[in-house]
């Protein structure tokens, strides 16, 4: 798969100057009357185009991080992939290096 998105690894232009694009999709805002959407553009492992409002997004890193949360989640589903998020305190975390070295 070509992530460039362009001829021969050249970066691809956008569609207007307010739509981001980078390799794995893009974001792009849309005025409507009760202010401004942003939007996330995938591609899924089928080919399928995915377009999705990002309901939360105040501005363009926003959008671009839940672009990328869900570019994650998607590779996680496809390579059964469990991450598992866990505070660990200090003293934990001491003890196990100790016990290693």
């Amino acid at each position: 798969m070509n992530y460039s998105g362009g001829k021969n690894g050249m970066a691809t232009t956008a569609k207007s100057k307010s739509r981001l694009n980078i390799g794995i999709g893009a974001v792009y805002p849309r005025k409507f009357r009760c202010g401004v959407r942003w939007f996330l553009d995938y591609r899924d492992k089928n080919g399928k185009r995915i377009q999705r409002v990002i309901k939360h997004a105040q501005n363009q890193q926003d959008a671009l991080k839940a672009l990328q949360e869900e570019i994650r989640r998607v590779f996680d589903d496809e390579y059964n992939l469990k991450r598992e998020r866990g505070s660990m305190k200090f003293e934990s975390l001491a003890e196990e290096y100790l016990e290693l070295h």
